[in-house]
């Protein structure tokens, strides 16, 4: 049986502690802003990857968003998924990309700074 939205608000109003929450952070500061940095760091060298490969195939910068957010989820499936459901999600993310417009062979590239994917596509073939 489904919850209604209100018993779903008071479950979390009933779990929700401030104290807990804050303590918990404060707690972790320093691990916290060591794993932001690593993060945003990874992201920058990716948007940077990312703007050679349109570059070289001349796709001019306002396109920028849909191949970041490509590069993007990939990024994330590869920090969340490991083998057959990382290539999986990043193959549904490369059909989603294709779907919209985007370049198969900067797409192709963008997959290749991923050596967890191994080779790409998986089983997409050129449009």
């Amino acid at each position: 049986m489904t919850k209604d939205s209100q018993t779903r608000a008071d479950k979390y109003a009933a779990k929700y502690d401030a104290a807990v929450v804050g303590a918990r952070f404060t707690a972790t500061p320093d691990s916290v802003k060591l794993l932001a940095a690593t993060h945003q760091k990874a992201m920058g060298d990716l948007a940077l990857s990312v703007r050679g490969f349109m570059n070289t195939a001349g796709i001019k910068p306002i396109m920028s968003v849909l191949y970041t957010s490509f590069a993007n989820k990939v990024y994330g499936i590869c920090n969340k998924f490991a083998e057959l459901t990382a290539i999986n999600e990043a193959t549904d993310a490369m059909v989603k990309a294709l779907d919209n417009g985007a370049n198969y062979d900067v797409l192709v590239s963008i997959w290749g700074l991923f050596s967890n994917l191994g080779i790409a596509p998986c089983p997409i073939t050129t449009p």
